[in-house]
């Protein structure tokens, strides 16, 4: 059946095989010119270069796209592509939700490190599981609504048994990709994830802290039996330096004339690089092991035990060793991560200043790094036991008669 437009009648545009062999998709509509002469209108624009089990939904997204320009006025006669014009792109309508997850975290990609990504990687694959089940994977991401992604989200949840907390940090991460489909991409036109609110979480208290007699236990037993792996872990508790930064350290990343340590931005989790100061117990670790001898691409805990070497040791390396010689070995159950909540900690009672944590730390905020120091809050409370002022010199209290 032929609809008349202005100037021109044509069929409703439909998606079809053009080649069965090699499962080519394209979509293809009939036109009538004013003359009556027929041209045949073939489209295959974005949908071929997909694996074949998804040409057939980008086909026919394609096809609906076609449609409603036809009716808005599209004349094929004389635009080649209705939506498609001076750009590269698909239209935003014909991005389909699976694939438009893959763009976002192809976007994140360029700027976080790879430790971050981690977390970024899983929520693409958690929602696109939890998109499966609800019936969202190849729904067109223009059209989702905020219930859709309530929907996603909360399978999501169930399949995966999520606490508030860990929906709350799925979701937070799950806005970020939708809001660079929106801002970068411009394959959305608002974020639907906005509005949607967190769940209620009880106030963490983090990882568990090493009391003063443990971190005693712990020196004395890595000293004698794993001293380089002890050193490794002086520059989390002394620097708040992370666990893979710290792995990826090189010689040339000290200076002990100025007693800086650089953290390179392809290091750090942020991508960020900055200064980190070689307190006196780095300087004494960095004059024991000689690093002017090495070059200086060499690392200072390498997999040659943790000794200056020319390769880097494996992320979860160091966390293998603190469970066997820590938690299994002398029966203290509390994470290696904790050791910077507990430096942090020892910092605050020792009055340094939160910002400088946060700056050491390489936070981009102060509440951030209240979540490492849990100290600061007694300390911040008995400050105001200690210091709050009066409202009057002289405060007379009533007397209580017997």
């Amino acid at each position: 059946m032929a609809y008349q437009f202005s100037g021109f009648r044509a069929t409703k545009p439909v998606a079809r095989l053009a080649d069965v062999s090699k499962n080519i998709w394209e979509v293809f509509f009939a036109l009538y010119d004013s003359t009556g002469k027929k041209h045949n209108m073939r489209y295959k624009h974005g949908i071929n270069c997909l694996v074949k089990s998804k040409r057939k939904l980008q086909a026919e997204a394609n096809a609906d796209v076609l449609w409603d320009a036809l009716q808005n006025k599209w004349n094929p006669l004389l635009e080649k592509y209705p939506n498609f014009n001076k750009q590269a792109d698909p239209a935003p309508s014909i991005v389909l939700f699976a694939d438009a997850l893959d763009i976002a975290v192809a976007e994140k990609k360029r700027i976080l490190s790879r430790y971050s990504m981690y977390d970024y990687n899983g929520c693409v694959r958690f929602m696109k599981a939890a998109a499966k089940i609800t019936g969202h994977y190849f729904t067109k991401v223009s059209s989702l609504e905020r219930k859709d992604i309530r929907e996603i989200l909360n399978a999501a949840r169930e399949e995966n048994g999520w606490t508030n907390q860990a929906r709350n940090k799925y979701l937070s991460i799950f806005r970020a990709l939708l809001s660079v489909l929106v801002d970068e991409k411009e394959v959305m036109k608002f974020n639907p994830a906005k509005g949607i609110k967190d769940e209620p979480m009880e106030e963490s208290m983090g990882y568990k802290r090493l009391t003063d007699a443990e971190k005693e236990t712990i020196a004395d037993h890595l000293l004698l039996n794993a001293p380089d792996f002890f050193e490794y872990l002086m520059f989390i508790y002394d620097d708040g330096i992370r666990r893979k930064e710290t792995l990826l350290l090189q010689i040339q990343d000290f200076n002990l004339t100025t007693r800086e340590i650089h953290i390179r931005p392809e290091v750090a989790k942020t991508n960020k690089a900055r200064i980190v100061p070689i307190t006196d117990t780095i300087m004494q670790i960095l004059l024991q092991r000689q690093i002017w001898n090495y070059p200086g691409t060499h690392y200072l805990f390498s997999n040659e035990k943790f000794k200056p070497g020319p390769v880097a040791y494996h992320p979860n390396t160091p966390t293998n060793w603190w469970r066997d010689l820590v938690i299994k070995g002398l029966k203290i159950d509390c994470k290696m991560y904790s050791l910077k909540h507990k430096g942090a900690d020892d910092k605050i009672m020792a009055d340094i200043d939160l910002d400088v944590l946060r700056t050491l730390y390489g936070h981009k905020s102060k509440q951030m790094t209240e979540i490492y120091a849990k100290a600061v809050k007694g300390k911040y409370k008995q400050k105001i036991i200690d210091n709050a002022p009066a409202f009057a010199k002289v405060v007379k209290m009533k007397q209580i008669s017997k």
